[in-house]
């Protein structure tokens, strides 16, 4: 980073180069205008081309790039507006327990090494203990250091989605490859509703084959 850089601070985004707001339903994310007019680092280019030990160059992506990717990744996730500012620092303040302490303490541990993970996890716990405010951070997070693509859905609306797309005769495989083929996919209220044979078939449908596919699955659940 270069001197200059150094010595700027964006008091628009707080040097973070991202902004993160609530948009009608889900987070919405932007690239701070103020830090993007000109990149300092590549020059605009979206690349930086760097010698390697032989003195030949290597190109790398810029990491103003990355942090427009971030950005979209976040319009993507579909992350509840209700928790577009919510944040480890803030959730432990908030909560106030010893308990929870170790959870994030867990969960930031966890995602540093979440490229070599092959387990899913599972929160569970009665109406209001922070599952849902815990999964939309562990899933912000997952996106701003590691840019990994995730999907945050609530169970209910999975399977409306789901019906949506049979009445719309679409086919089965069109319907399901979002749930089957998201590198990490969020399912929020598990097993909420009705617990009908065909929403049986459909969670183990999804299950099973993000298992063989070694891409991992979050839920949350009060049961």
């Amino acid at each position: 980073m270069s001197e200059t850089e150094l010595q700027t601070h964006c008091s628009n985004c707080n040097n973070e180069k991202i902004i993160i707001y609530p948009g009608t339903h889900f987070c919405e994310a932007q690239v701070c205008e103020q830090c993007s007019k000109h990149c300092l680092t590549c020059q605009g280019l979206g690349f930086v081309i760097v010698k390697n030990k032989e003195r030949q160059d290597d190109i790398y992506t810029c990491q103003c790039q990355i942090i427009k990717n971030q950005a979209a990744l976040i319009n993507k996730a579909k992350i509840p507006q209700k928790y577009w500012h919510a944040n480890f620092y803030n959730f432990q303040r908030i909560a106030k327990q010893k308990q929870l302490e170790q959870i994030i303490k867990q969960q930031i541990d966890w995602i540093k090494d979440i490229d070599k993970m092959e387990r899913s996890f599972l929160f569970y716990g009665n109406p209001g203990s922070g599952k849902t405010r815990m999964l939309s951070i562990v899933l912000k997070e997952i996106i701003l250091q590691k840019n990994i693509p995730c999907k945050f859905i609530e169970f209910t609306s999975l399977l409306n989605e789901i019906k949506t797309g049979y009445d719309q005769n679409k086919p089965q495989d069109e319907i399901m490859a979002p749930l089957r083929e998201i590198d990490i996919l969020a399912i929020d209220e598990l097993g909420k509703g009705r617990n009908t044979d065909w929403a049986q078939s459909i969670l183990d449908d999804i299950i099973s084959t993000r298992y063989n596919s070694k891409k991992l699955t979050f839920f949350t659940t009060n049961y």
